[in-house]
């Protein structure tokens, strides 16, 4: 059935999208101190994607990389 339904949007020339989250993680950070405590956050991601058209043919692909500092 989906195959049939990809098929359909295929034939009137809709283009793909492949996207793959390739690794992501984080972490938390506390600083404990006399007046309070503090907690922070640190994460990423590593992303791949590729565009291809009806024909099977590459239009764009890239990897992304996003790291987000800790911050409060």
């Amino acid at each position: 059935m989906k195959g049939e339904i990809l098929g359909l949007h295929l034939e009137s020339g809709a283009d793909i999208l492949y996207l793959k989250v390739v690794k992501a993680g984080g972490n938390n950070q506390t600083k404990r101190r006399f007046w309070g405590n503090e907690i922070t956050h640190s994460g990423g991601a590593i992303i791949a994607y590729f565009l291809m058209d009806a024909h099977g043919k590459v239009k764009e692909s890239e990897t992304l990389n996003y790291l987000f500092p800790y911050n409060a």
